[in-house]
């Protein structure tokens, strides 16, 4: 099997508030099933929170109690990357609506971690999803990600295809990485 260790697992706003029951029956499984993968690869995972939506959803919780390798990222922003910062320069919180580019807690843990390339899963797949691979992908990182990873199935399916390693199933895509 390949080394994995440059990466890691990013599931994006998984919070009651965002999601619809049909959304949580169709895509929850895939990504306990990511979840699991992270879990035995000793990956590391970071919920990205959209404030104040609340916590990621107990399902995803559950299936990652008692797993010391997850970081919690409260944003304010749709880009999961941004950070605000006060007049002084000072680091306020991460996102915010009045945004200045620079290295958010995400983009430091994922560094301090040696991670490259990215899982990355969520909800709200025409924005939050999207906005956070766009940041990843001008840090540099290699974001794959899956259909059934994601709500909203068909919407912008070639934009995920031109800017990540995009497949049609979880299944796939950890196949894919495990190569």
């Amino acid at each position: 099997m390949k080394n994995l260790d440059d990466v890691g697992v990013v599931i994006v706003d998984m919070q009651d508030k965002y999601l619809r029951d049909k959304e949580k029956k169709r895509i929850v499984p895939p990504q306990k099933k990511l979840l699991d993968f992270a879990k035995e690869n000793d990956l590391p995972v970071f919920l990205l929170e959209y404030l104040p939506g609340g916590p990621t959803i107990p399902e995803l919780r559950e299936n990652i109690e008692g797993y010391e390798n997850v970081v919690v990222e409260k944003k304010y922003n749709d880009d999961g990357f941004i950070v605000r910062k006060n007049i002084d320069g000072k680091y306020l919180w991460r996102g915010g609506d009045i945004s200045i580019e620079g290295d958010s807690n995400l983009d430091l843990d994922l560094k301090e971690k040696g991670i490259k390339k990215l899982l990355v899963a969520g909800v709200n797949k025409s924005a939050c999803v999207r906005s956070t691979i766009e940041g990843a992908n001008k840090r540099g990182y290699k974001v794959f990600t899956a259909t059934d990873l994601m709500n909203e199935p068909i919407h912008g399916n070639r934009w995920y295809s031109q800017n990540t390693g995009y497949t049609i199933s979880t299944d796939k895509l950890l196949k894919k990485i495990k190569k």
